[in-house]
């Protein structure tokens, strides 16, 4: 019996041939490599970008020196026994309960005021209007202060602010405690005429979480420290019957503008406007849907 060999170079098949080389390209350069310069690059300027986005969008505190303001005409109320009537108003930068923008629905919640305290005002980074608060004091042919609290993008963004249909005599920036990254606030202390008797006027708004109570702490202690007459007005982000605001609501000399036995059924009572050394007249509130805050108001009288 013959027995068979079969060479091993018999089973491979002779069609298959060895794999081309990697193309080379005009320059003698493969395009592998080419990639992999192109990924070289661009990873930097992909970090670059990256840094450039985190530092832009972090919030930090605006400079005292950031405000803006109309100027002022002789006398906010002309006789000193005239009723006058301040509001505030968190405006949530003018975006409505629809989820729309509309500056024209804030500025009818300001009828007939004198003062107004704005808070969650923003600024506009293009066009000729420095922001929010600039934007209603056109419309509503007011004075205008903004008094930021936060930067971000390298520009002023994000505060409070002040309309008046008459002078701001003076005003000052001061910040509140901050222990977080964000979240940046202040007081906004302004002096108003009436007749011709000089009015303190604060407006704020404060943390709603960690910054609270210490925040709270320095409002009060200022609002009290103050030559009266003086206003302070804001979103405190406090109920009526937290403990933390009851020292402040339970002094005899303090008048709670917005308290059920002046004001009736408001809806949400973290707004305030507290008073010392004026009577109260009327206060009350309205809400037209122009923010997920209602506008408040009192009408006062010099003693």
């Amino acid at each position: 019996m013959q027995s068979t060999n079969t060479d091993a170079s018999a089973a491979v098949n002779p069609t298959d041939e060895a794999s081309p080389p990697p193309p080379v390209g005009a320059d003698g350069v493969k395009p592998t490599c080419c990639r992999r310069r192109a990924i070289f690059i661009l990873i930097p300027f992909l970090l670059l970008i990256a840094l450039v986005a985190v530092q832009g969008s972090t919030r930090s505190a605006a400079s005292a020196a950031s405000m803006f303001s109309a100027s002022p005409v002789p006398s906010l109320v002309a006789g000193e026994q005239a009723t006058f009537r301040v509001v505030s108003m968190n405006i949530r930068s003018g975006v409505g309960t629809d989820n729309k923008l509309n500056l024209d629905r804030v500025g009818q919640n300001f009828d007939g005021a004198n003062i107004v305290g704005l808070n969650e005002v923003r600024a506009y980074r293009f066009g000729k209007l420095h922001d929010q608060a600039q934007d209603l004091g056109e419309r509503l042919k007011m004075s205008f202060l903004f008094a930021p609290a936060e930067r971000r993008w390298w520009a002023d963004d994000f505060g409070n602010a002040v309309l008046s249909s008459g002078p701001l005599q003076s005003w000052q920036r001061i910040p509140l405690p901050c222990t977080q990254t964000r979240g940046f606030r202040n007081v906004t202390m302004l002096t108003a005429k009436i007749g011709d008797r000089p009015v303190k006027v604060l407006v704020t708004h404060l943390d709603h979480v960690v910054d609270r109570k210490q925040q709270l702490a320095a409002v009060s202690d200022l609002f009290c420290s103050l030559q009266p007459p003086v206003i302070l007005m804001g979103d405190l982000n406090t109920d009526y019957d937290d403990p933390v605001i009851q020292p402040l609501l339970n002094r005899p000399d303090v008048i709670n503008t917005m308290s059920p036995g002046v004001c009736k059924n408001l809806p949400k009572d973290v707004e305030y406007i507290l008073v010392r050394g004026l009577k109260v007249k009327e206060a009350g509130w309205q809400d037209n849907g122009a923010s997920d805050h209602c506008s408040i108001w009192a009408d006062l009288q010099l003693p």
